[in-house]
């Protein structure tokens, strides 16, 4: 069976918070809820759009990936 740690949101809610450069034990409690809970979100809507996914022909998976990854990419360069 194929190892599913890479699926588990706790580990990368963990991960994220190092490439954000954000330490748990330095937030505020309602800081670490809302990253949380933002982190959640952000998953949540990501199942959902894989899910959708599913309709659409392989081309446009495609074109679908690039255009999130291109907003994903432009996002993350405005961060630096």
């Amino acid at each position: 069976m194929q190892d599913l740690t890479e699926f588990n949101l706790k580990k990368q809610y963990q991960d994220y918070l190092k490439r954000v450069g954000l330490k748990e034990s330095q937030m505020s409690d309602k800081q670490s809820a809302e990253t949380k809970r933002a982190f959640m979100a952000g998953c949540s809507a990501m199942l959902v759009l894989i899910k959708k996914k599913k309709a659409l022909s392989l081309t446009e998976r495609l074109l679908a990936d690039e255009c999130m990854q291109h907003e994903l990419t432009k996002f993350w360069d405005k961060q630096k």
